[in-house]
């Protein structure tokens, strides 16, 4: 697991899974949500490796809350990626046993996501653009 930093190279917390699912099993990780707080830096790195073969599946829930709202720290994080993984377990393409971290094995499915505090907050609350403030009744 690579060592992450923030930009300055402060310290930040990080977060790391990996999961095997063989034959006909199922894994479901669904975590609490990640609320980064004000200031924060956060990098999470998530690997799963299915038996596709054998009719392993996964379902993965990977969700972010806007801060503290309370606070009034509304996406007011430094820092805030994750990346999952996903792999297959027993590719044609590999031998039986593998380790993922050998970089030339790819997954077939990738899902990831960078915020850093240079990120437009309104868009993230408005994402469509509207003005909030707009009166939206029929005239």
């Amino acid at each position: 697991h690579p060592e992450f930093n923030d930009e300055n190279k402060s310290p930040c917390c990080q977060s790391f899974m990996h999961a095997k699912v063989g034959a006909n099993g199922l894994l479901v990780y669904a975590p609490d949500p990640t609320v980064a707080f004000s200031g924060s830096s956060f990098v999470q790195t998530q690997e799963i490796e299915l038996d596709r073969k054998g009719n392993a599946s996964a379902i993965l829930v990977d969700w972010f809350g806007a801060g503290r709202v309370l606070n009034d720290e509304r996406w007011d994080f430094k820092l805030l990626r994750s990346r999952s993984s996903i792999f297959d377990l027993k590719s044609k393409n590999t031998p039986d046993e593998y380790n993922i971290t050998d970089k030339k094995i790819l997954p077939f499915l990738v899902e990831a996501v960078s915020l850093d505090s240079s990120i437009n907050t309104n868009s993230l609350l408005d994402p469509f653009g509207f003005d909030s403030t707009t009166n939206m009744s029929a005239h």
